[in-house]
């Protein structure tokens, strides 16, 4: 897999979606939210399957260059079986299916497989092996710890970008009255501008911490207190104050 900037990253996505809006399905309207079914199945000519997948590592999702069974589980006799998958599959676990509360995870973990059939079709050379080996890419549950997988980080970061492409993002922004770029992300201290952001997260179908690691990325967010909003080290302050502040240090 060749090296990839975030800029060129973020390329590939705009062509992504360029395609995608063309799609007979929006009849010429505006896009309001990516949906990765669609794009898979109608853009990519991807199989998307729903099972129960048999494993104790919190699978999310799965997909590979080549051909290869999958253990899944027979939901409706409890039994393990084989799920034979053609190069051209992804297979999404039931647990995500069908429930609101977990809809940026869905979103999430189809469009990241995506992503990796996306590569393999920009980068059919470098995924040669993988395709001789069976080699098979997962969406996990849970955070990856350790080094950085760099093949992991790549379809993330363009998972996000068609997801969360900036233009549709700065929209919802002025949609909500939020402006060009976010001050603060608390939902204590800044209760009405973090429900105004939760609505863009809905709106986009993505989770809240998807959002907030984009907001980031794209600089439309000048302090994040998402994850810890009672922070009481990072005081938040003016940045007027905080340059007196440090003039009146420098005379002492």
């Amino acid at each position: 897999m060749p090296y990839l900037t975030k800029q060129q990253i973020e390329m590939i996505a705009a062509r992504v979606l360029r395609a995608y809006w063309k799609l007979p399905a929006h009849g010429g309207a505006p896009i309001q939210r990516v949906l990765p079914e669609l794009l898979a199945k109608e853009l990519l000519g991807l199989t998307v399957l729903y099972r129960k997948i048999a494993t104790a590592e919190h699978i999310l999702g799965l997909t590979s260059p080549g051909s290869v069974d999958i253990e899944v589980i027979d939901e409706s006799t409890g039994e393990l079986q084989y799920q034979h998958i053609d190069g051209k599959t992804i297979i999404v676990d039931t647990s995500i299916m069908n429930n609101e509360a977990l809809i940026g995870h869905f979103n999430f973990t189809l469009m990241h497989e995506i992503c990796h059939q996306i590569y393999k079709m920009l980068f059919p050379k470098a995924y040669a092996d993988e395709i001789e080996q069976g080699k098979i890419h997962y969406c996990k549950q849970r955070p990856r710890r350790g080094p950085v997988d760099w093949e992991e980080w790549r379809t993330d970061a363009l998972a996000a970008a068609i997801l969360m492409p900036p233009y549709l993002v700065v929209s919802y922004m002025h949609k909500y009255g939020l402006g060009d770029k976010m001050r603060m992300l608390n939902r204590i201290y800044a209760r009405d501008e973090y429900e105004r952001f939760s609505s863009i997260a809905t709106d986009l179908g993505v989770s809240k911490t998807a959002l907030t690691i984009r907001l980031r990325e794209l600089n439309l967010l000048e302090h994040d207190y998402f994850s810890n909003p009672h922070d009481l080290v990072n005081i938040y302050v003016d940045d007027d104050w905080m340059r007196q502040e440090d003039e009146y240090i420098a005379k002492i």
